[in-house]
């Protein structure tokens, strides 16, 4: 076996173990239970029954934009190979169409979930692809719902979902034993080449 050939079956086996699959983490605000009144998507639910909402902006009747934090630790990333955002809510539209902003960048426009005016409120989910988004994934992002300053509706849930995979950076001690396998295999090559010329 030639030494580029042993290089590779050494490299191959040292860092073969750190190499990991493509792992899932889910961010949410929410706790997707229907606004609290098991409502699936594109069902209708009477606005009248929103009342204390989660506390963090959910399950509350609402009027006009509205803005929700996303906290979440960003060091877990390495490599994003995908992210969506699933948006929950309902009743909006009935004074127009409303808007997603993430970090204040449009992402697109959400389904209407007001047809015909009340008591018709629909719960609406939407799913949109984040992955030109990716950049801004820091820990921290505002999430925004721009919609008429008399529009009312309600959030059920907001989820970031990122497949991502990790970055594996060999541990010192593994890149030593590597570099010695490396040192050791050329030297016993040059000893090898010097026996040959001094026969």
């Amino acid at each position: 076996m030639n030494l580029l050939r042993k290089l590779a079956v050494l490299t191959v086996a040292l860092l073969a173990p750190m190499v990991a699959s493509a792992d899932l983490i889910v961010f949410q605000i929410g706790d997707q239970d229907g606004f609290g009144l098991g409502t699936l998507p594109d069902e209708s639910f009477p606005l009248s029954t929103l009342q204390t909402g989660d506390g963090d902006g959910t399950d509350l009747w609402v009027f006009g934009t509205q803005a929700f934090n996303l906290s979440y630790d960003a060091s877990v990333f390495g490599i994003i190979t995908s992210a969506s955002l699933d948006v929950f809510a309902g009743g909006l539209g009935f004074l127009g169409i409303g808007s997603l902003y993430f970090d204040g960048l449009f992402v697109g426009q959400l389904t209407d979930g007001d047809i015909d005016a009340i008591p018709n409120n629909f719960a609406r989910l939407d799913v949109f692809d984040m992955m030109s988004f990716s950049s801004l994934f820091d820990g921290s992002n505002t999430i925004t719902i721009n919609t008429n300053s008399n529009d009312g509706w309600a959030l059920d849930y907001m989820r970031l979902t990122v497949y991502y995979d990790p970055v594996s950076v060999p541990e010192p001690g593994t890149l030593a034993l590597l570099s010695l396998g490396l040192l050791g295999m050329g030297f016993a090559r040059n000893r090898k080449h010097s026996r040959e010329f001094a026969s």
